[in-house]
């Protein structure tokens, strides 16, 4: 199963990058700063309903966010386990509401975001209980 999640994310990130304008993944030092797109690894992409492309960059523990024409428009997150910081972020999904849920791996929980970044929610953490999970790789959200 991840292996066919890994190659639609493939598939998806190869049409979608080059619209956004970098027209490649880079590969840099980790702790210089990169532009909003630039990446150092990509691991999912998500649309909202107008069509705004959200993108885990999760070695920087960034989103970035861009428009439809691929035009940057924000970018929020850096290594943490504040609210609003990630560890090795995986997941994204963005629900009808367009609020923005990341799958943040390290951290063993999910956080819930608004359209423009702002932290609005978290829950999980490290375990195997009710309401904790454990390094979780990605998100989903439906119609409700």
């Amino acid at each position: 199963m991840r292996f066919f999640k890994r190659l639609s994310l493939l598939i998806l990130v190869a049409l979608v990058i080059p619209q956004i304008g970098c027209g490649q993944i880079y590969e840099s030092t980790i702790g210089l700063p990169l532009a909003i797109n630039q990446f150092r690894s990509t691991d999912d992409v998500a649309l909202d309903i107008a069509g705004n492309i959200y993108v885990v960059d999760a070695t920087s523990n960034k989103i970035k966010k861009f428009d439809s024409n691929g035009a940057p428009l924000l970018q929020w997150g850096s290594y943490g386990s504040e609210d609003g910081q990630f560890y090795n972020p995986q997941g994204i999904a963005v629900d009808a509401s367009g609020n923005v849920y990341v799958a943040d791996f390290n951290n063993h929980r999910i956080q819930k975001f608004t359209s423009s970044g702002a932290f609005i929610t978290k829950w999980g953490g490290y375990g195997t209980g009710d309401g904790q999970l454990y390094a979780p790789g990605g998100i989903a959200v439906d119609a409700s």
